[in-house]
């Protein structure tokens, strides 16, 4: 192709390309917002909240009419978009209220040409807003003061305002100190203000909203207004924001007295500590500040920071004793914040006054150029002063309460000014000596092996004149003088306690373990198995025979742990090791991967090599020999043993009772302590009252479980109990329950008990008389005694046999 038909080309599908532009133009409507409120169009925005929206579905130019209705329209989530999966949304063209849902773009499915694959969003309706300055910057009051001679404005940012809801307003609630509303501020009124924009602001200017920021030629004033407490909340109109109920945060400002004043935020303060002040003025206005009753050897001085513009220097009041003049301007809040350095003053009170447009017998003095000292001012067009005390230097400490002999104790604190700190613990016969860092803080090791448990006084002295090269290391240096902080520390000897409160654990049940431990944050807690670890063990576990655990130390020294012993394990004989490392805080001579040593709650299995296929013993020797047993470890270790055991339950015998008296049952388990044991009739006449039973553990050996049944309702007869723990453990006891006046029958015995056989009382032997001498007599055969239980009734037997029955038959 020449060049000439390229070029003709090209020019072709321009044409083409732009003419199709012009036709998509056309046909794709374009979101310029909501003609009517309640008029919604495709890709307008609605609001969560909005009621009575209408529709015109069936696109004759009418919104919300009777054959709209009859048009279907749902939205639909978009794919890709927040509101994928969205539940499709009814709406009601003639008057839809907008749901709660998720925020975003919806498709509308139906509701004619007009709608039928176009979108609607839904979004939360917000409303923020500020309390401004009429400033370029903007400043904002909330949280501030401001003096009655400012001008404000109010900023809102209605996130539906414009054309998004058409003709919606806005109310600025504002309440006064006394909480009464105020409906107007400098001839503003607060309510219906048009929300002509997502940003505007209110002010006095007519008409009273606009778009143009601050400044302005005319603002709100606040000259009328009581001096206090405001606070400002931006609502909407209800009526024309479609019912929508929105209110933005809650903002508030004070509004203060245009006199000059200053405050201290502590009018005592620790030598070395700043004297911090706020002067509050007019906005943006120059104040001059001098600082009074010093001692020109030890004096004060006004730091460059803050709102401080220009010092005065060595003019006041000399090349010793500087900058006690300062030149200061507040800002826009008429807040001017100001700081006194006190490191090398005197302890004594000081008045810092304050001066708007100051002079001198000869003249008014002009900012940041003249400095007069502050007996040479005669007049001013207002003043204001404060007392601020300067106190003896403080000393602040940062260390324990307690701590473990053999440990380094740190001794950290701040002092309020000085250059050096001498601590000195008498009962240990020792003496620091520290030099302290910028920031005025202190730290020293004491090292605490070979002392005694007890409580040890720490005295800290800030840079004593008494003390010299020669004697500062000689406690008695120190004796009879006035410290300037003390404190006070507890020495205790390291230790490891543990106990278990149950030595028998049923499979399921948890093993608890508890104890204390002084000096360190974590103990480690190790299970081994009846048969060690297993070999084939992926991990540690208590179903693989070993389990480790890191148990916290809580702020009372105390530890504990519940630890499931889950069904299928190995029963037997467990060992529990608990470990704490010694006064070094490290296990003899454990360590990690990274080489690093092994503190409390930092054991695992590796650090001991592969314990897997060893036993029991093997594997307590070998953390033994890497603890406790390594040369000069003062490790602790604390071994326990339990049982675990399959779980059960057993009854004691029940004595026979008659009807009316109370049935006491009792029996033994190795079930958890709180667990609920049922008693149920088994068989017998009827049933009686079912009693439960918690079980508790007065001893580590045997847990035990108790319950009374009302027999007021019995029938007399042979009853077979049953006891059950929930988890299919069961046993049965017979008891008799007889007529009143019946005489009972031998206690009968719980299933599978064997009688104990009465012991044979030997019979007497004769004393012979002495005079007459009797022969022997021969040898008689002896009686054979009858055997326990065979001496019972027939009846009694054929009881039991039905019984038996009974309980065959139950079970079958």
């Amino acid at each position: 192709m020449d060049t000439k038909n390229r070029v003709k080309a090209i020019t072709g599908l321009a044409i083409v390309a732009i003419t199709l532009t012009l036709v998509f133009a056309a046909i794709i409507p374009v979101a310029v917002g909501r003609q009517a409120a309640n008029e919604i169009k495709a890709n307008d925005t609605v609001y969560i909240g909005e009621q009575n929206l209408t529709f015109d579905t069936n696109n004759n130019g009418v919104y919300g009419d009777a054959n709209d209705a009859l048009i279907d329209l749902k939205l639909e989530g978009v794919p890709d978009t927040a509101t994928e999966g969205v539940s499709p949304i009814t709406v009601n063209p003639k008057g839809w209220t907008v749901p709660s849902v998720t925020e975003g773009k919806y498709k509308c499915v139906g509701g004619g040409a007009k709608y039928d694959g176009k979108f609607i969003y839904i979004a939360e309706p917000e409303i923020t807003g500020d309390v401004i300055l009429n400033n370029k910057k903007q400043d904002s009051v909330v949280g501030k003061s401001v003096p009655v001679s400012s001008e404000i404005v109010f900023k809102i940012e209605p996130n539906f305002g414009g054309e998004k809801i058409p003709d919606a307003k806005v109310d600025i609630k504002v309440y006064d100190p006394d909480d009464t509303e105020v409906l107007s501020i400098d001839g503003v009124s607060l309510s219906d203000i048009p929300a002509i924009s997502t940003t505007f602001f209110v002010t006095d200017l007519t008409p009273n909203w606009t778009t143009e920021a601050p400044p302005y030629s005319d603002a709100i004033d606040l000259e009328d207004m009581d001096t206090g407490e405001y606070r400002v909340i931006i609502k909407t109109d209800k009526e024309s924001c479609n019912l929508l109920d929105v209110s933005s945060p809650e903002y508030e400002f004070r509004i203060r007295s245009e006199e000059l004043s200053i405050e201290a935020v502590e009018e005592e303060v620790g030598k070395g500590e700043d004297i911090v002040l706020k002067v509050s003025g007019n906005p943006t206005t120059w104040y001059y500040l001098t600082v009074t009753g010093v001692d020109p050897d030890e004096p004060p001085e006004i730091k460059m920071a803050g709102d401080v513009k220009k010092l005065s220097g060595e003019e006041v009041i000399s090349k010793d004793a500087p900058n006690l003049a300062a030149w200061i301007k507040t800002g826009s809040d008429g807040i001017a914040d100001v700081k006194i350095s006190t490191e090398h003053a005197d302890e004594r009170t000081y008045t810092i006054h304050v001066y708007d447009t100051p002079r001198t017998k000869d003249k008014e003095l002009t900012e940041e150029i003249d400095f007069v000292k502050d007996g040479e001012i005669v007049d001013s067009k207002d003043d204001d002063d404060i007392d601020v005390e300067v106190t003896e230097a403080k000393v602040t400490f940062d260390i324990p309460s307690t701590a473990v002999i053999g440990e380094e104790v740190e001794i950290k604190g701040a002092i309020s000014a000085g250059d050096k700190v001498y601590i000195v613990i008498e009962d240990a016969n020792i003496v620091f000596k520290k030099a302290v860092d910028e920031n005025n803080e202190f730290e020293v090791k004491w090292k605490t092996e070979g002392l005694t448990t007890g409580s040890y006084t720490i005295d800290v002295f800030i840079d004593p004149p008494f003390v010299t090269k020669d004697n500062w290391d000689k406690v008695k240096t120190y004796e009879g003088k006035d410290e300037d902080g003390k404190t006070s520390i507890r020495l205790v000897s390291g230790a490891l306690n543990a106990t278990q409160p149950r030595k028998v654990i049923a499979e399921g049940d948890d093993y608890t373990i508890e104890g204390t431990a002084t000096g360190v944050d974590n103990v480690d807690i190790i299970l081994i198995g009846p048969k060690g670890y297993a070999r084939g063990a992926a991990e540690p576990s208590i179903e693989n025979g070993l389990k480790i655990i890191a148990s916290s130390v809580d702020k009372n020294d105390e530890f504990d742990e519940d630890i499931t012993m889950t069904e299928g394990l190995d029963t037997g004989m467990w060992l529990a090791l608990v470990l704490s490392p010694g006064r070094d805080g490290e296990y003899g001579d454990l360590r990690k991967t990274s080489g690093e040593s092994v503190g409390a709650g930092e054991i695992e299995a590796e650090m001991f090599g592969d314990l897997r296929g060893k036993d029991q013993a093997q594997i307590l020797s070998i953390i033994q020999d890497r603890t406790i047993d390594r040369a000069g470890s003062d490790d602790l270790l604390i071994p326990l043993s339990f049982k675990v055991e399959s779980a059960y339950v057993q009854f004691n015998p029940v004595e026979a009772v008659t009807i009316g008296e109370p049935l006491n049952v009792s029996g033994t388990t190795n079930r958890e302590p709180d667990t609920l044991i049922t008693i149920s009739t088994f068989a017998g006449p009827m049933d009686l009252p079912v009693g439960i039973a918690e079980v508790e553990w007065p001893t580590p050996e045997e847990g035990v479980f108790e319950a009374t049944i009302d027999t007021t309702d019995a029938v007399p007869g042979t009853y077979t109990l049953e006891a059950d723990d929930g988890d299919g453990n069961t046993d049965t006891v017979t008891v008799e329950i007889l007529a009143t006046g019946a005489t009972p029958a031998p206690t009968p015995l719980p299933t599978g008990v064997t009688p104990t056989p009465a012991p044979t009382a030997a019979p007497e032997t004769p004393t012979p008389a002495p005079a007459t001498p009797t022969p022997a007599p021969a040898t008689p055969t002896p009686t054979p005694k009858p055997t326990p239980g065979f001496g019972a009734s027939v009846f009694t037997i054929a009881g039991l046999l039905a019984i038996a029955y009974l309980v065959l038959r139950r079970r079958k």
